[in-house]
């Protein structure tokens, strides 16, 4: 089969199965941890598991922990470099025992620490180090690093100050560079500044929502259909916690105001039983003007 037809067959699984994507590429993660992290802190911290675009990470005692902190904008870097910008958006450290499918660091064994007639210590391994030692030694790696990529000729970040491959983030302009950390959080913030929008300013549409956050107006679309689904969930709930004799949620009336102001795209809609039924439906209008038992004042 020729190369460029199993690409093809390839590409339609991945895309007829969205999952096994995401489920790939974390794979990667964990099989490319070393290259990710570096040699020396994979030894001591490892990755658990996915949550979302957040990487759980098990570090080997609290230095360890803390030590990561240094290299965590650098971590989220390579990532992005090794499997793709946006797998990994946020990483979480916990303090483990043990690192998963790892045996615990013995310390020098009889051999290592006596000639074979036990007369006197021999030559210390080089994994016999202590942590300060291990630590002194990523740092000077980190500096290193950062010296090659000054050399390399890497962009820093305007944002954070940090190097960082340019072709990582190809469309930002040379004279405003931004590495891809501070891309993704500038993106999480316009996100949430979207959907805060919808949720306090139901009325507004896509293009005024874009003028406001910047962010892509299908970008901008796709959340407030979304947010809006929302509000339609919670008033289904509501609809079926009166029918089957439960307590009502609290927030039915706002609910029914918000989808009644973003279908209209009025601050102020016309709210009569007709009105409300055309939009919500019959059950959101009877409960809506009618109430049910446990309402929430």
């Amino acid at each position: 089969m020729e190369p460029s037809r199993l690409d093809e067959i390839i590409e339609g699984v991945l895309r007829r199965r969205p999952g096994l994507r995401k489920e790939l590429s974390h794979r990667e993660v964990f099989s490319r941890w070393e290259r990710i992290a570096g040699k020396a802190l994979a030894r001591h911290v490892a990755p658990l598991e996915f949550r979302g675009h957040t990487l759980l990470l098990g570090a080997r005692g609290s230095a360890w922990a803390q030590e990561l902190e240094a290299f965590r904008e650098e971590i989220l870097q390579r990532a992005a470099q090794e499997v793709g910008v946006g797998v990994v958006r946020e990483i979480r450290v916990r303090v483990v025992g043990d690192l998963p499918g790892r045996k615990a660091e013995e310390g020098p064994s009889a051999t290592n620490s006596s000639d074979a007639d036990g007369s006197r210590p021999g030559p210390r391994r080089r994994d016999d180090r202590s942590a300060e030692e291990i630590l002194a030694e990523i740092r000077r790696a980190h500096q290193r690093r950062k010296e090659s990529r000054r050399a390399a000729g890497w962009p820093r970040c305007t944002d954070c100050g940090e190097r960082f491959p340019p072709e990582l983030t190809p469309d930002c302009a040379p004279e405003q560079p931004v590495c891809p950390t501070c891309l993704r959080k500038d993106l999480q913030r316009r996100e949430t500044l979207v959907i805060r929008l919808v949720e306090e300013l139901p009325w507004m549409g896509t293009q005024e929502l874009h003028r406001e956050s910047g962010l892509d107006e299908d970008q901008c679309r796709q959340l407030r259909g979304e947010r809006m689904e929302f509000w339609r969930a919670r008033i289904r709930d509501s609809i079926a916690r009166v029918d089957s004799g439960r307590e009502i949620l609290g927030d039915y009336r706002k609910r029914i105001m918000q989808l009644l102001m973003a279908e209209t795209g009025a601050a102020r809609p016309r709210t009569g039983r007709t009105d409300v039924e055309h939009i919500c439906g019959t059950d959101a209008a009877r409960l809506f003007f009618d109430g049910g038992a446990g309402e929430e004042r």
